[in-house]
Order: C-alpha cells, then sequence, then structure tokens
C-alpha cells in the first residue's frame, strides 16, 4: 500500500505543485485538471466485483479522496495567481481494449449496470470532454470543483 501511495499521490502531488508553482513564477496563467474518482468520494461497493477477479482496493479510495484534498489546497492558494485548479471525478468508464470475451470483465459490466442509474459504463469520451471543458477558457470562472461524472452513481 505504502508504494502505490508513493507513486500515485506523493509523486503526483509533488508534479502538480511544480508545475503551478513554474507558471506562478512567470505569472502565467493555466489551468490544472486533476482526476479522482467516485470513489474519492464514496466507499467502493464491494457488490459489483461478485463474481469478478478484481478485489477491494483501499489505497485507490484514500488515493482518490486526496486529490479531492488537493484540488480544493491547490484552489485556495493558487487561483488568485490565475491558476484554476479543478478536478473530475469519473464512475466506471468502459475499457474499450478489454477482450469482449472476458468473463470476468463481462460480470463486472453487468453488475456495473445493475448498480448505475443510467444502467451503463461511461464511454471514454463522456469522461473526456468534461475535462476539455475545464482545461477551456470556457469555465474561466470555475476553479475548486470536484466535477461528478459518473451517470448518476453517488445520488443513490
Amino acid at each position: 500500500m505504502q508504494s502505490n501511495l508513493d507513486k500515485q499521490l506523493t509523486l503526483s502531488s509533488f508534479l502538480i505543485r511544480e508545475v503551478a508553482e513554474i507558471n506562478r513564477k512567470k505569472r502565467k496563467k493555466c489551468n490544472i485538471v486533476l482526476l479522482s474518482s467516485i470513489y474519492g468520494l464514496v466507499g467502493q461497493d464491494i457488490s459489483i466485483y461478485e463474481g469478478t477477479n478484481v478485489t477491494e482496493n483501499l489505497s485507490y479510495s484514500m488515493i482518490k479522496g486526496a486529490v479531492i484534498s488537493l484540488t480544493k489546497q491547490m484552489c485556495s492558494y493558487y487561483t488568485k495567481f490565475g491558476i484554476r485548479v479543478n478536478n473530475v471525478c469519473p464512475g466506471g468508464v468502459l475499457n474499450l481494449n478489454n477482450k469482449k470475451n472476458s468473463k470476468s470483465y463481462n460480470k463486472l459490466l453487468k453488475n456495473y449496470s445493475k448498480r448505475s442509474p443510467i444502467k451503463r459504463m461511461a464511454f471514454p469520451e463522456e469522461v473526456a470532454n468534461p475535462i476539455v471543458f475545464l482545461a477551456s477558457d470556457n469555465s474561466s470562472y470555475i476553479s475548486g470543483i470536484s466535477l461528478v461524472v459518473d451517470g448518476g452513481w453517488t445520488s443513490i
């Protein structure tokens, strides 16, 4: 677990802050969009993994929750320098490279779809489009948010 925290949280937090600091020192405006997960907001629903080879991952939820906090902290400091920091929290995203005949993956898709109000996983572009929006000037008055893109998962 410590290795996961070091690689995915400590290193990425350091790099994100470095990007913000470089832009702050150059007095250059920028938009930083982080990527978290609904599992940074709510506990993992272990039932969707029944019949699959996926198991609960405590460090994943911890890291994703920390990214949400990092977004808020960086916003509170860097926005005054013209550096906006936002975050996207997707729910399950279809893995288009996964073998369609994978029994475990098909079971995960079925379980997830039953649990999700929209009755399916997101297509990759359904997560990419909000990221592009937050990175653009069309969101110029938005900073410090965690935009949930989950087909209603966290609403129930």
